[in-house]
Formats: C-alpha cells, structure tokens, sequence
C-alpha cells in the first residue's frame, strides 16, 4: 500500500469516485485473458464454498429462536439458498476473471482521478458476478452506505445474464452477512447496535 499513490476509499463516494470504483473492477476483471486463466488457481473462498457453507449453517440456526424480523428473514433465506437458483451459483463457467477475493473498499487507494488495488493474498480465478456482490454487499460498505449498489452497477453496465447473476449472488452475500451478524459469531460484536435488524431487513428487500 505505501508503494501506490492514494489513500483507502471510504464512502460515502461521490459520482467521480464510485465510477472509479467501477473502473479499477473492469480493469482488473478485463487485465488476464481467457486462455491464460486455465492455469491460474482459483481464489480462496468462491461461490462454490459460500454456498456449501451456508447449507450448512442453515441446518443449525433454528430461526424461531431469533427476534421475529431477523428470524423471518433467516428462513426465507434458508428456503432460497437450498433450492435449486443459489446451486446454479455455484458453477462458473462463463463467468470467470481474474478475482481480487476481497470486498472491502479500503483496498482501493484513490489519488485524486483513478483508484488503484491493493491486497491480492487470497486472489485467482473467480466468478465476475461473486465479486461484484462481494464488494456491494459487504457490510463494511453498505451498512455505512459508503457505496449506492444501484449507481455502482450502472458503471459496470452489466449485460442481463450477468446482471441476474449479481442479483443472486447479492442474495448470497447478504445471507452470509445475516449469519456472520448472528449472536455469538464473528461480525456481531464488530459491527452497530441494529445492525444484525438491518441485515435482515436487506437480505428480505433483495429476496424480495
């Protein structure tokens, strides 16, 4: 970081450092080509694991034990993430690029004009969508409304198959951000009072 130019974004970004944002993203999802990303390996923790994990989870949180939004919300995620839609998510083909595998805003150094990245420890081949919503729907980002996902995705200008894909890989994240704001697990006691309530009521908004 103290080679690059420019200071870790924090939000809430302005019009010209959200379409920076989004450049840094396309630069970097557009810098390896197909053929040279066969012998790359893939990122640490893809949609394949987030999936699986969640499946998982879901089997061990009883959603009647939880305050009645955060519960209602904690199963209608359940019921989505066993079908058949968030399965789809967990194969790539077609969609894969060069992944930073981090969604966390600091890790772009903003100078004035452009956003350069930094943090590549968990990086490799990764599905495009994934790492749109990894970055949206982080909460670092968008509890502290750093980041409008509407306005961030206009940059991208996603075609419509892509576009389908970040909406459920939104619904991904923002059930395992509900999991990881539960009592007693990692993000609970890191993040606001309120925050585990707002987390649901997201996850509801984009299930819905």
């Amino acid at each position: 970081m103290t080679r690059l130019p420019g200071t870790p974004l924090e939000g809430p970004l302005d019009p010209a450092r959200t379409e920076a944002v989004a450049a840094a993203m396309n630069r970097l999802h557009t810098a390896v080509p197909a053929q040279r990303l066969r012998g790359v390996p893939h990122r640490l923790w893809g949609a394949a694991e987030v999936v699986g994990h969640l499946r998982s989870r879901v089997e061990t949180v009883e959603p009647a034990g939880l305050p009645v939004d955060v519960g209602d919300a904690y199963g209608a995620g359940a019921g989505w993430v066993r079908g058949t839609q968030a399965g789809h998510l967990a194969r790539t083909e077609g969609h894969e690029v060069f992944a930073q595998a981090d969604g966390n805003l600091a890790n772009y150094l903003w100078d004035g004009s452009e956003c350069r990245l930094v943090d590549f420890e968990d990086s490799g081949v990764g599905d495009r969508a994934f790492e749109i919503a990894d970055l949206v729907e982080h909460v670092s980002v968008w509890l502290t409304g750093a980041l409008d996902a509407d306005d961030f995705l206009a940059h991208l200008d996603p075609e419509p198959v892509l576009a389908a894909r970040v909406r459920d890989m939104r619904r991904l994240f923002a059930l395992f951000w509900l999991d990881m704001l539960l009592p007693g697990n990692p993000a609970h006691d890191r993040n606001p009072p309120g925050s585990l309530e707002r987390q649901a009521a997201r996850l509801q908004s984009l299930l819905g």
